[in-house]
């Protein structure tokens, strides 16, 4: 076996699902924290306080999950793919500063925030840390890759499945901090005199997540697009006019070649697609803005 059919072989095995057993520990573990920090110095059970309380173990679990996964294939990608990871840690520690100016600006805002809701923002921003971190990787390996080769579309075709896991680990996460934000019974209003939040402010602030998500997807996206662009442009060039009375044909048939092994690679419904379905939060509004620009 050539040390290409190892990469891809490699490629391969992390792009699948990772096995039960550690899935049902990493989940057992993320909803014991979930638990602690529900029950925890609970005196009184205030209303809603159970259907908040499943709802944040549901997300320490989910955040768990999206944890151990990014982690493992960041460190995976890396050792199948040596290189630099400062552009890795870069993209990270930008996600991570915008959580973070986004959660100093909601502390400005006339609410009271619990001690508890804290404590589930940021075990969801750091749960998407690696996961974030592991889309880096993807783009500095579609980036990287060389597309003269045909055996490049496995590989390409490994990363896209990669990268589709880590969307929708992070947009599942934004899904039910928004939702444990809905039903929380310890966050007062927007208002002074503490009306609960509105669904325009749960939609809102869960648009914010979606936004930061779809700023750390997005980039690594059209960067693997790109890629597999250049892949189709070599696999498939352009036929040369020499006299031949079907020139018109063969482009026609190139062109489609081309598109058909974008569509295999990326998915029938592109990045502007993966952003609507993996961003249940506010997706359609959110991916409008850019969909312009993705799509082109």
């Amino acid at each position: 076996m050539t040390s290409q059919d190892s990469t891809v072989a490699d490629l391969n095995d992390l792009a699948s699902s990772p096995s039960l057993p550690y899935l049902l520990g990493v989940i057992v573990v993320g909803g014991a924290l979930g638990v602690l920090i529900a029950f925890a110095g609970r005196d009184e059970v205030p209303d809603n306080f159970m259907v908040w309380a499943a709802v944040a173990v549901a997300l320490t679990a989910a955040a768990g999950v999206v944890a151990i996964g990014g982690w493992v294939t960041w460190r995976s990608l890396v050792r199948i793919w040596p290189g630099e990871v400062s552009s890795d840690l870069a993209l990270a520690g930008g996600v991570l500063f915008l959580v973070l100016a986004a959660v100093a600006l909601s502390f400005s805002l006339p609410t009271d925030t619990s001690l508890r809701g804290t404590l589930l923002i940021g075990v969801a921003t750091l749960a998407a840390v690696p996961a974030v971190m592991a889309m880096a990787r993807v783009s500095t390996i579609a980036s990287r890759a060389k597309t003269d080769k045909p055996a490049v579309v496995d590989t390409f075709l490994s990363l896209r499945r990669v990268l589709g896991r880590q969307l929708r680990g992070l947009g599942a996460l934004v899904a039910l901090a928004t939702l444990a934000l809905a039903v929380s019974p310890f966050t007062a209003g927007l208002s002074s005199g503490g009306e609960p939040f509105g669904g325009g402010a749960v939609l809102v602030l869960g648009g914010v997540g979606s936004a930061i998500v779809a700023v750390a997807y997005v980039p690594v996206a059209l960067t693997l697009r790109n890629a597999v662009h250049a892949l189709a442009n070599t696999l498939f060039p352009m036929p040369r006019h020499d006299g031949q009375s079907d020139v018109g044909g063969s482009v026609l048939e190139c062109l489609e070649n081309r598109q058909n092994l974008t569509k295999l690679i990326m998915g029938e419904r592109g990045i502007y697609g993966e952003l609507v379905e993996s961003l249940v939060v506010a997706g359609p509004l959110l991916t409008a803005a850019i969909g312009t620009y993705v799509t082109g």
